[in-house]
């Protein structure tokens, strides 16, 4: 009996999720997609990567440092016109690519007509935010605020980012890590 129990509960879960993952997988096969992003979504794997941070229509996303926008196009497709996604974009520095001019060119195309630019604070209450989000999220950087920022900084920002999130919020880490 217990065991049937388990499998009902995981069914059920499974059927709950479905019209989300019908949403993610839309946003990944979107035919505006650029050819370079979809190469890279066998070592991606977004379609997993957005089921496991729950992505869903109408969220309120804040990307920190969405690089060229990669993951930009998939997070305003998957939440849909009801949603939105909050691009922050560190200050522009000397030899380093200008993020502003990839992300501009994702939120002035009508498809994603659902994307804020706003300049990253590190130290800015609510990420600059006039609201909170549902979840705050970064790909592949997080390991360079630790050259921006030191450990106590680094506690600071995350303390920022949380104060940002709704009551239940997440907060989502993609990164990677070298010896």
């Amino acid at each position: 009996m217990r065991t049937s129990r388990i499998v009902f509960a995981a069914a059920l879960a499974a059927c709950l999720s479905m019209p989300a993952l019908a949403d993610i997988s839309a946003a990944v096969a979107d035919s505006a997609r650029p050819a370079e992003d979809t190469a890279r979504d066998a070592g991606r794997k977004p379609t997993d990567t957005l089921t496991f941070a729950d992505i869903k229509p109408g969220m309120q996303i804040a990307e920190l440092i969405p690089g060229g926008g990669y993951y930009t196009r998939l997070l305003s497709a998957a939440v849909g016109a009801d949603g939105h996604v909050y691009a922050l974009i560190p200050p522009p520095k000397p030899n380093l690519p200008d993020s502003a001019k990839a992300i501009g060119a994702i939120a002035a195309d009508a498809h994603y007509g659902n994307i804020t630019i706003s300049t990253l604070s590190y130290a800015e209450p609510a990420l600059g935010l006039s609201q909170q989000v549902d979840l705050v999220w970064t790909t592949n950087n997080y390991h360079d605020m630790h050259n921006a920022l030191d450990e106590a900084g680094i506690v600071a920002f995350n303390k920022i980012v949380f104060d940002a999130l709704k009551p239940g919020g997440a907060y989502i880490v993609i990164d990677h890590a070298t010896a």
